[in-house]
């Protein structure tokens, strides 16, 4: 009598503590389909911000190239891509000059906004229009 009570709570502890592990891997398959569902690989464009790259693409088609490297590599933790320029020269196939001048011409234009970092590092930040 004795040894079927203690199989009894054992079948019972057993029980409560699948029912744990179902409920944990439930939330965690739950959680894992809400970060599915974020979009990680997804840039948004605004209206504002197909004709501004319309208007870069007329001015300097070069130059829209890094604009769209830009939009395509930010963080959206922080709004921003943080590089250097033989960096962003490597991945653009140019010389640091070239990346220099679109720099120059993507801040004159108020499209890309140049925030120091640390050393040669910078973070590149697109106007929010």
């Amino acid at each position: 009598m004795f040894l079927l009570e203690i199989e009894m709570l054992v079948n019972k502890n057993n029980a409560k503590t699948r029912e744990k592990e179902l409920y944990t891997e439930t939330v965690n398959l739950e959680k894992k389909y809400e970060e599915e569902r974020k979009n990680r690989c997804f840039t948004q464009i605004y209206p504002k911000g197909w004709s501004r790259i319309r208007e870069i693409l007329k001015k300097n088609p070069q130059a829209a190239c890094l604009y769209s490297f830009f939009a395509e590599h930010i963080d959206p933790t922080c709004g921003a891509v943080v590089a250097d320029q033989k960096f962003l020269a490597n991945q653009m196939n140019v010389s640091i000059r070239t990346i220099q001048r679109w720099l120059s011409f993507l801040e004159s234009e108020l499209a890309v906004i140049r925030i120091p970092v640390a050393g040669k590092d910078c973070a590149y930040a697109l106007d929010p229009h």
